[in-house]
């Protein structure tokens, strides 16, 4: 499985709060958190995007960013990778490392899922670790890195970095998904049948378990 991220970039005439309002210039909305707010001005950043007009789009962008950052920068990469402006995607690397170590791992992670994404996956490789430097058991780090692994034939690492965020972090669609893959290809059994278990029944309307209910 080779998806990170993914963008849907459906246009979204989104209401906001204070002086903006939907792409259209209709009603103005009532105050919300910071969380929804940050996501509808990114969200409008995307509707103006469909309308090519990237003067517009990019403000509100970055307006998501002041209001909530970790959900800003996140969302703010996935349009400058769409976008291929790798320049800056390195830049509010840098400029996250600044903010502090979950910061400055999510920095990384974000620009690693844009070279995953885009098949540089020796250049990803180097964002994950580091990372992981900033956040030994980032699961953003951990798990691609554990796919690269298992992709090239590296089973044993791969199952290192899986058991890493299960362990440490917990169980997620994705975590278990590779752990069924990992185990299926090191022969051991029990341990995936009692993952495909996990997936089956905490993680059943995950993609990952639908990708695996044929088998």
């Amino acid at each position: 499985m080779n998806k990170i991220i993914t963008l849907g970039l459906g246009i979204a005439l989104m209401s906001l709060t204070g002086c903006i309002t939907s792409v259209d210039g209709y009603e103005r909305p009532k105050p919300k958190e910071d969380s929804v707010r940050a996501k509808s001005y990114f969200n409008l950043g995307v509707a103006y995007i469909q309308r090519k007009r990237y003067d517009l789009a990019e403000p509100k962008l970055r307006e998501s960013i002041n209001i909530k950052p970790e959900l800003g920068y996140m969302n703010y990469y996935v349009f400058l990778c769409k976008y291929n402006r790798h320049n800056q995607i390195d830049a509010i690397a840098k400029t996250m490392q600044s903010q502090g170590k979950t910061f400055a791992a999510l920095g990384q992670i974000a620009a690693g899922n844009c070279a995953f994404e885009k098949g540089r996956k020796e250049q990803a490789i180097a964002y994950y670790n580091r990372a992981l430097q900033y956040e030994p058991y980032a699961a953003g780090a951990l798990l691609p890195l554990a796919q690269i692994n298992y992709d090239k034939g590296f089973v044993q690492e791969a199952k290192r970095q899986v058991d890493l965020v299960n362990n440490q972090v917990g169980y997620s669609a994705r975590s278990v998904y590779l752990s069924v893959l990992i185990n299926r290809e090191l022969g051991n059994r029990l341990e995936e049948r009692n993952f495909m278990q996990v997936l089956q029944t905490r993680f059943a309307d995950s993609e990952e378990a639908q990708m695996l209910a044929g088998e």
